[in-house]
């Protein structure tokens, strides 16, 4: 081989590079026969050697293509792409090369190679630029038939799918939306492999382009981070016949030129050998651009920052028939190098200040706001000089400029196309409103015409009598194809989400708060790995496992705002749903609240919805029971002062009766006996409205908030009257405590009547106690004449205020005496938005679904100034506070572990952080410092991704973020627990497309512990039957050591050496911090169980080495065991997908496994749940039936998230066996132990 260097992307010598003050546009070829000597030559060659030429290539090409046919005789497609072909038909492949040069030999191309290939050996990839045409394909003969990289649709071709086939190509399908990632995983396969695959050739730009420069190539043929050769490819012809671009000759023409000289010359020069340093292997991006510089210094050109994306800009423009389509390329570099980034206040400037279609280079740049000086605003200009007059039309620039931000409002584009075109877009001809039509709508011009042609007897033709129904098939066209972008906040939270795909609307509107409630489909990548086979698992590394699969779901949302923002956010909802306004029509909104009346015409205005009036009341119990039903840690009391302040209440399996008392400007107080047995039993027209309207006219106090603000600071005792101020002390006979009010307001009988001594704060408190006083006792007077032990608070009076649920609470518990209980919701202000939502809504059915709530996308209130949602504009700039709820549905319905010996007394946490100060301010700076763990470990897993580091980083940014909170208000999400902080983390690594980042890790530790587990078993057999017993329990515990979550652990993990039986020389020796060991052996030998349920923990030792060996002993016994797993990834646990994995293949090699899964009486079953501890309230409702039919006696829980963090002192009622080691230090000396501390509990049936 030719010299052959050993380079790291260091380059000395200096490349070739664009002037800062040119743009080179890679995209566009001319090619004219200028002479009439070219012309008459062609003309002569046309009539006599184009037949000869092409008659010899259709021979070569037909006897090519049958000795492919012949190749492929007895292989199917799976055979093709599965392994490399071998003997005589790899043979073959020198013939099929000397075949196709022949057909560029016949055609009149000279092929000139300059160096040597290299072996596959030295280098698995060969990296081809610049890519210029179709005549390209010549590079697949001249290195033998290597595999390329072909669209799925080129190889279903019944000719040159034939050739192409037998490459054995790398298929891109492109209706498939997980096919990069199949792609990537293919071609990292295929160059890793140690099969004799051929060589794989890419072509890194990805299209075509002049050869002028070199465009960023694409990262495909630089993941797998192995040695590559670069093949740089010449035409030096006098005529350029060959180049194929987005804007030139098509590709007959260029056919029939080349065909049709004498000769043409094609140069392929092989560089040396490209070998990656570390850096790049581990940075694809960099390995991509030190190649690219090593090429274009060896073709003398430059390089470019023109990419494929841009292409796709240019085939926009030629789809829309834009003259220079190419140059808008160009135009959109100019502009972001000028800064421009607000098209509307163009067009509004070039109406502004021009009165006609021309101008000059001084106007151009007055309508632009820019100095005409600027050499980049020259540039811009002179893109549209015509015939060398300085003077061009702004309403061609304004055009292309609307095509660039198609991406933006596609509603404003339209609005601003309509603009564009004309001096007087009040009035437009026909040609100018067609014009509006294509650009903005990418309509065709028949369809365009056609809209026209309706409304010609329009006198008057704009943009308005476009979009106010004179045309309604214009509107059901195109408008808002765009992708919605949600409303960005502080701390990454997003509202308005995934607005594109919403299917169903609701809103409740009231004086003072707006709800709006939309259901969402949602497109989530989830990992799947399958089974390998046996050349698989000994040639792919771990990475070629991965494969992305998208999986749709549902999600409902619930944001709430104030009502004075509602055409704002109506607006932002009409600009970003992916259907059209007009396409709404017939459709309808269900809308409840007081503005529903007073909101109709605008919301049919806004998004052409009908709107359906629902009933406040009926709305906010359907609401209500929505949430009692599936939000854990719904219902609370408040107890100010008391530690903690929020106590929150168990879910209840039946949540009726309930009296539900909503406090808006007046009360109604409702009774609730079932989900459609209800009644208004009374009310008050003293409420928060009361409260308002008296508060501003006894304090300069203009809002409700401000209100409650003066409320906290004052002192109703300077104004009130207590019983002590009257008797002196306490009026024990009575049995009235002396601070008790006795006259609200009493006090003030005495004040002068301009007196200023009482102060607004005083009399603020003092009212907000007056009002809350009078709703207490009239709702306990109810609650108590109607037996009903529950009342639930909501209403704009409350939206969670700590003073207002104090005055509530205190007077419910006075006037109830211990019989009614006042409790409060955390949402409740999307009650009457849910139970609206909810009317007909067949998706949020509770006997096919369960839904969650979603940590990562719900929030509490947020405040900031805006201008609202970036359409009208408030003046001046407004606080916007806005709250969002978003609950995901989970396929399978769930319900509480029917084995709980006290089911309405579960709590499945341990420790409430709530409560517990010094447990909260430990494990919140504990995840705090782990926070970068997860990060690395999330970019870890994606390694080929450009964007995975700052996805991570966004991760980073918002679980700290939102740790801070809670640190500051624990109560934000319900009970604050180990469980829910666990939980945060997977629901915003989900939000982040971080479906599991311990794939690698779990897949990795599963192949060691499968290679050990014959011999396991084996050693298991030859022990005595209470050994091996011993021992089982003790595997357990080893394989629990194994545990990412853990901190000290995964330290020791990340060190080389540390296995199974290192973790088992851990273990605490006997007695253990707590040990039922005995009692589990005495127990072992009385009668066989007749099912046991094992929640299980950890993949790799744990499952497989652990739990599986303890399965067997069981099912020897005759014990049914049902393993039961996460559904979805936490952690390193195992998920039931891969559990189902894991035991065929240990199947294969324990016959007793064998025999248990294919007689059912081992089974794999998920729990509905994805996180690494166990809430048995909300367990899989499949599998708790499977669980009662096969007469469940054992529980086994295992691991420290379900047997230590939660269900440590739960009761069942059949025998539970707990397992654990306690990883965390700061755990185990509270507990009473150390590090590695060991938990076996073994507890009999409890007495239900």
């Amino acid at each position: 081989m030719e010299k052959q260097c050993k380079m790291n992307g260091r380059l000395k010598d200096s490349l070739p590079s664009i002037p800062s003050d040119l743009l080179l546009n890679p995209f566009v070829h001319h090619l004219e026969l200028t002479s009439t000597l070219d012309k008459i030559k062609t003309a002569l060659l046309t009539v006599t050697f184009l037949p000869l030429r092409v008659l010899c290539i259709g021979l070569l090409l037909s006897l090519a293509w049958v000795l492919a046919c012949v190749g492929l005789v007895g292989l199917d497609e799976n055979d093709v792409r599965c392994k490399p072909l071998t003997g005589w038909r790899r043979a073959l492949v020198r013939m099929l090369s000397w075949l196709g040069r022949s057909t560029y030999e016949v055609g009149g191309m000279h092929l000139k190679v300059i160096g040597q290939q290299a072996s596959r050996e030295e280098a698995p990839i060969l990296v081809i630029a610049p890519h210029s045409t179709f005549m390209d394909a010549v590079i697949v003969y001249v290195t033998g038939f290597p595999s390329i990289i072909s669209r799925r649709e080129s190889g279903l071709s019944p000719f040159i799918g034939k050739l192409i086939n037998y490459t054995q190509p790398v298929y891109v399908w492109r209706d498939d939306p997980t096919s990069r990632q199949k792609t990537i995983k293919e071609i990292v396969n295929r160059a890793t492999s140690k099969l004799e695959w051929p060589q794989i050739l890419i072509f890194p730009e990805g299209t075509c382009t002049n050869r002028k420069c070199l465009i960023t190539f694409k990262l495909g043929a630089f993941y797998p981070g192995v040695p590559v050769q670069p093949v740089c490819i010449r035409y030096p012809n006098e005529l350029d016949t060959v180049t194929w671009t987005w804007e030139g000759p098509g590709a007959l023409k260029l056919l029939w030129l080349t065909l049709t000289r004498w000769n043409s010359t094609c140069e392929i020069e092989f560089l040396p050998v490209y070998k990656p340093s570390e850096e790049e292997k581990n940075n694809p991006k960099l390995f991509a651009n030190n190649v690219r510089n090593v090429m274009a210094k060896a073709l003398q050109i430059p390089v470019s920052d023109y990419n494929y994306s841009d292409t796709l800009l240019i085939k926009k423009a030629v789809e829309l028939n834009l003259p220079s389509a190419s140059d808008l390329v160009k135009v959109q570099k100019l502009r972001h190098k000028i800064g421009l980034n607000c098209l509307e206040l163009e067009v509004q400037q070039a109406s502004k200040l021009l009165n006609k279609d021309l101008c000059s280079l001084e106007e151009f740049a007055k309508v632009l706001n820019v100095s005409a000086g600027n050499d980049a605003v020259q540039e811009l200009f002179q893109l549209y000089v015509k015939n060398g007059v300085r003077i061009i039309n702004i309403r061609e620039y304004l055009l292309d400029s609307i095509v660039i931000n198609m991406k933006s409002k596609t509603e404003e584009m339209a609005r601003l196309a309509f603009e564009a075109v004309s001096s007087d877009p009040t009035r437009m001809s026909r040609d100018e409103a067609v014009q509006a039509l294509k650009i903005s709508l990418k309509m065709s011009e028949e369809r365009a015409d056609r809209i026209f042609d309706k409304i010609e007897s329009v006198s008057k033709f704009n943009y308005d009598s476009f979009v106010n129904g004179k045309v309604k098939e214009a509107a059901s066209a195109s408008i808002m194809t765009d992708k919605t972008n949600p409303i960005e906040l502080p701390d990454n939270i997003r509202v308005f989400d995934n607005l594109r795909n919403a299917k169903r609307f609701a809103i409740d509107i009231g004086g003072s708060l707006t709800k709006i409630a939309y259901y969402s489909t949602t497109s989530q990548r989830t990992v799947f790995y399958g089974p390998l086979n046996k050349d698989e698992q000994e040639e792919a590394s771990l990475e070629e496992a991965l494969v992305y699969e998208i999986s749709e779901g549902a999600r409902l949302h619930f944001i709430k705002f104030e009502t004075r923002f509602i055409s704002q956010c109506l607006d932002f909802i009409q600009q970003h749903l992916v259907n059209t306004r007009d396409h709404m029509l017939g459709k309808s909104i269900k809308a409840t609240g007081g503005g529903a009346y007073k909101y109709t015409e605008l919301i049919h205005d806004k998004l052409g919805l009908s709107v359906d009036k629902e009933d406040e009341l009926s709305c906010l119990i359907k609401g209500c029971n929505f949430l009692l039903r599936n939000m854990t840690d719904e219902a609370f009391t408040f107890c100010r002062n008391a530690n903690p302040e929020y106590m929150f209440m168990k879910a209840q399996p039946n949540i009726f009766p309930y009296m539900l008392v909503n406090i808006g400007s007046g009360v109604s107080i409702l009774k609730v006996e079932s989900e459609d047995k209800y009644e208004r039993i009374g009310g008050t027209a003293t409420g928060g409205g009361t409260f308002w309207g008296l508060g501003k006219l006894l304090t300069s106090a203009k809002g409700f908030d401000e209100l409650l603000d003066l409320a906290e600071k004052g002192d109703h005792r300077n104004l009130d009257m207590l019983v002590k101020d009257i008797y002196g002390g306490d009026y024990e006979l009575l049995g009235l405590p002396g601070d008790l009010i006795a006259s609200s307001f009493g006090k003030a009988m005495h004040a002068k009547k301009d007196s200023s001594e009482y102060s607004e704060a005083d009399i603020a408190r003092s009212l907000l106690f007056t009002i809350s006083n009078d709703i207490g006792q009239i709702a306990c007077l109810y609650a108590m004449m109607y037996k009903m032990p529950r009342i639930y608070f909501g209403g704009y009076f409350l939206r969670g205020h700590p003073l207002s649920m104090h005055s509530i609470s205190f007077a419910i518990n006075y006037w109830g005496r211990g019989e009614v209980q006042a409790l409060f919701l955390r949402h409740e202000g999307y009650l009457g938005a849910i139970g609206a939502f909810l009317k007909g809504a067949e998706e949020c059915d509770s006997d096919k679904y369960s839904w969650k709530e979603n940590l990562a996308g719900s929030a509490q209130e947020l405040n900031f100034t805006i201008e609202p949602f970036e359409t009208v504009p408030v003046t001046p700039p407004a606080n916007l506070i806005l709250g969002q709820l978003e609950m995901d549905r989970w396929e399978h319905p769930v319900t509480s572990l029917p084995f709980l010996a006290d089911p309405d007394n579960y709590i499945p946490d341990t420790v409430d952080l709530n409560k517990d100060t010094e447990a909260r301010d430990y494990w919140i700076q504990c995840f705090r410092d782990a926070t970068g763990k997860y990060v690395d470990r999330a970019i870890q897993s994606q390694p080929h991704s450009e964007t995975a580091e700052k996805r991570a980083h966004k991760f980073r940014d918002k679980y700290l973020s939102r740790l801070q909170y809670l640190q500051e208000k624990p109560f934000a999400y319900g009970n604050l627990t180990v469980r829910s902080l666990l939980d945060t983390i997977e629901h915003l690594l989900k939000e982040f497309d971080f479906p599991d980042p311990y794939l690698m890790q779990k897949k990795q530790e599963n192949e060691i512990a499968m290679a050990l587990l014959p011999q396991r078993l084996q050693h298991l057999d030859k022990m005595s039957e209470i050994n091996r017993r011993t021992e089982l329990i003790r595997a357990i515990l080893a394989g629990n050591m194994f545990d990412w979550g853990a901190k000290e652990v995964a330290a020791l993990m990340s060190q080389n050496g540390f296995g199974f039986e290192e973790a088992m020389s851990k273990l605490q020796e006997r007695p253990w911090l707590v040990d039922g060991l005995d009692q589990w052996l005495q127990r072992m030998k009385g009668p066989a169980h007749k099912c046991a349920a094992i929640f299980v923990d950890n993949s790799g030792f744990d499952i497989v080495l652990g739990i599986i060996p303890f399965a067997r002993e069981l099912l020897k016994r005759g014990t049914r065991v049902i393993l039961c797993a996460n559904s979805a990834p936490a952690l390193n646990d195992v998920t039931h997908s891969e559990l189902q994995e894991l035991l065929r293949q240990v199947g294969v090699m324990c016959p007793i496994i064998q025999s248990a899964l294919q007689s059912s009486r081992l089974l794999a079953m998920g729990t509905a749940q994805a996180g690494p501890c166990l809430d048995l309230r909300q367990v899989c409702r499949g599998l708790t039936k499977t669980l009662v039919q096969n007469e469940v006696d054992l529980i086994v829980l295992e691991g420290m998230g379900r047997a230590l963090h939660t269900n440590l002192t739960a009761k069942f009622t059949c025998e539970c066996l707990k397992v654990a080691v306690i990883k965390n230090r700061w755990l185990a000396n509270r507990l009473g132990g150390d590090m590695f501390s060991v938990i076996c509990k073994f507890e009999p049936e409890a007495i239900d």
